[in-house]
């Protein structure tokens, strides 16, 4: 996975969090796509790659959402090197590890979001609850996307 892939699936998923953003504030989509792809990337590649991907992401969801800029940046930076790190330690693409590595995550990057709200004096851009339904909508989307990939993608020997 090339940093141009990187970039246009950042874009896709740019795009798809877009168009989603209008049913998830009425309370009916609850996945963060940059997200998973995100966790993807920090999988396939490296701590290193997550963190950039993670960055770039977290820097154009700021941009195109009423978030403080670099809040989801912030976060998504954290989930790529976490992620990044496990992988190198533990083998975690069984879909025994992936959902629970997803959900962990997905949960501290919304929880991060909220307390850097709070600390800042703003309004939070979501309830925790609606924290708590992205994460499991990530984990949940984020597992199943992650093994169609991997089983549609040619092994390279």
């Amino acid at each position: 996975m090339n940093a141009l892939r990187i970039a246009a699936t950042l874009a896709v998923a740019l795009i798809i969090d877009s168009l989603i953003g209008h049913y998830s504030s009425q309370g009916r989509i609850y996945l963060d796509p940059l997200t998973v792809v995100v966790v993807y990337v920090a999988l396939k590649r490296s701590p290193t790659a997550g963190m950039l991907s993670g960055s770039v992401a977290g820097l154009m969801q700021d941009a195109f959402s009423a978030q403080l800029l670099g809040v989801s940046s912030l976060g998504k930076t954290i989930v790529g090197y976490a992620v990044g790190e496990l992988s190198i330690k533990l083998d975690v693409r069984s879909t025994v590890f992936l959902f629970p590595l997803i959900l962990v995550v997905s949960l501290a990057e919304n929880g991060l979001a909220i307390l850097l709200d709070r600390i800042l004096g703003i309004p939070p851009i979501f309830p925790a609850r609606t924290a708590l339904f992205i994460s499991i909508g990530n984990a949940g989307a984020g597992t199943a996307i992650i093994k169609l990939v991997e089983r549609l993608r040619p092994r390279r020997r």
